[in-house]
């Protein structure tokens, strides 16, 4: 991509991926342009000159003709190097000839011809043709970004036994967050991008969530509780408040389950809580927010009325 190319591109990429996010239900103006805008400033400091990040302006190799664009960021991690599609975009009337394969087809080698031994993207659930591609393509599904209306009555109240055995919310202690933040540290150092120790890893997520959460339980726009039945503790539950134009939401930061069984129940509490602090919608990202839980937390969370907003979706390039 030449910089003649990169200021035509830049303007329609926050454009399009604005108009992803605010048909995904994720956010609605003017936050949906105003977040796509942010990320290419904070992902693209320097432009089409901004290191590990590679745009190309995709032509047809017979005859030179446009079909699109693409942004790829390749980043090395202490296990693998991975390179994540921020952008992919073919022209609307080239959609459905097969150019959209062509292309990914294209970034994949391009991804191995700069090391990378994984692919990752991430498609937005409405977008059922871009997620047949992937499907063919053989990418899985390694995440997911669920959300739900909080005025839309709760389906767990039909799941049955676990459903019924609520479950309380309680703000946490400072004991309790202390253990909270061991527990986070274990679980997430070992797998983030460019870290090379345990040591390391631990330092990095400590420090994540002194820049996250710098009041621990008392930081503004958060709320973390500790859950608890008459038997002792369930689960550590983190919620993130906003306020937008169209009013406060929520989003799930962390749900650390002490019993797997029990996340219905205690999906079902976060749920009544955000509600009553005024949260017009809930949304989650499986497996991040749910790390002790098994991948189908996300047919569990399709039970409870949550929705699929988004996906995160790989493959091994190796």
């Amino acid at each position: 991509m030449t910089w003649d190319d990169f200021d035509r591109w830049a303007p329609q990429s926050v454009s399009g991926g604005a108009a992803q996010l605010r048909a995904s239900g994720l956010l609605a103006e003017p936050e949906a342009t105003a977040r796509v805008e942010e990320q290419l400033v904070e992902l693209l400091p320097a432009g089409i000159a901004t290191p590990l990040h590679l745009l190309w302006t995709v032509r047809a190799t017979d005859q030179d003709a446009l079909v699109g664009h693409l942004w790829m960021r390749i980043r090395p991690s202490s296990d693998e190097v991975e390179a994540f599609v921020l952008d992919v975009d073919v022209l609307p009337e080239l959609r459905g000839h097969g150019w959209g394969r062509a292309t990914m087809l294209a970034a994949e080698q391009a991804a191995r011809d700069a090391g990378a031994s994984v692919l990752r993207l991430s498609v937005f659930g409405h977008n059922s043709a871009g997620v047949r591609l992937y499907e063919g393509l053989r990418y899985g599904v390694v995440g997911a970004t669920m959300t739900r209306l909080l005025d839309v009555p709760s389906r767990t109240a039909s799941a049955g036994p676990v459903a019924e055995a609520s479950v309380g919310l309680d703000p946490m202690t400072s004991e309790q967050y202390a253990g909270f933040r061991g527990r986070r540290a274990a679980d997430h150092g070992g797998t983030r991008p460019g870290v090379r120790s345990a040591d390391g890893a631990r330092r990095s997520a400590a420090a994540d969530l002194d820049r996250l959460l710098p009041d621990g339980p008392a930081t503004p726009g958060h709320r973390l509780w500790s859950s608890h039945d008459g038997g002792g503790p369930v689960a550590d539950v983190w919620v993130r408040l906003e306020e937008r134009s169209d009013g406060r939401h929520a989003s799930l930061q962390e749900l650390r389950l002490v019993h797997g069984d029990r996340l219905i129940a205690v999906v079902s509490a976060v749920e009544r809580s955000c509600r009553a602090l005024g949260a017009r919608s809930l949304t989650v990202s499986v497996p991040e927010s749910l790390p002790a839980c098994p991948w189908d937390a996300q047919g569990v969370l399709e039970h409870c009325g949550f929705r699929v907003a988004a996906q995160t979706m790989a493959k091994a390039l190796t």
